[in-house]
């Protein structure tokens, strides 16, 4: 996971600023700069049969009961999005809009809520089958980040991967 260099930036989107350093004095534990574990599962879905893929990710349980967002980009991982002393591995575009404004909806299940006690979660992506072979060839990023109710980032995974083949 990568760390932001400057601590005084503050990026808002729309009208939710995400995990952004609000610029008070905060005492960062060795815990919290750990970068959760983000495995995903395949890492290729075909647009004509469709399929899930399943995002397993795993915090340090000292996160647990802080909130989880998984946001996703269709225009790549770099620059990437500065998140308090992170730099989250995504680039802005509509699909990251997306995913922030409507948790909850398809095609990500499971991408809002608290970390668990044992910091483990699933989050599913799924294509449906029959969609218009435009997708081939788009790769759809997902990162998990963790933030407290202060909206503080407290955590950013690396980025994972699906490939939308034919």
């Amino acid at each position: 996971v990568a760390l932001a260099g400057d601590l005084g930036l503050t990026t808002s989107l729309g009208d939710m600023t995400l995990g952004m350093y609000s610029g008070t004095a905060h005492a960062w534990s060795v815990d919290e700069l750990a970068c959760p574990t983000f495995l995903a599962l395949p890492t290729e879905i075909s647009f004509g049969t469709g399929g899930t893929q399943v995002l397993s990710m795993r915090a340090d349980p000292g996160l647990a009961a802080n909130l989880y967002i998984v946001l996703g980009s269709v225009s790549g991982t770099s620059p990437g999005l500065p998140a308090g002393l992170f730099l989250m591995p995504l680039n802005v575009d509509a699909y990251f809009f997306y995913t922030l404004r409507t948790p909850g909806l398809p095609p990500l299940s499971g991408q809002f809520g608290s970390v668990p006690v044992d910091g483990a979660k699933r989050v599913t992506f799924t294509l449906p089958s029959g969609l218009s072979g435009s997708l081939a060839g788009i790769t759809f990023n997902h990162a998990w980040v963790v933030f407290d109710i202060n909206v503080i980032t407290l955590a950013v995974s690396d980025p994972a991967a699906v490939l939308i083949t034919p």
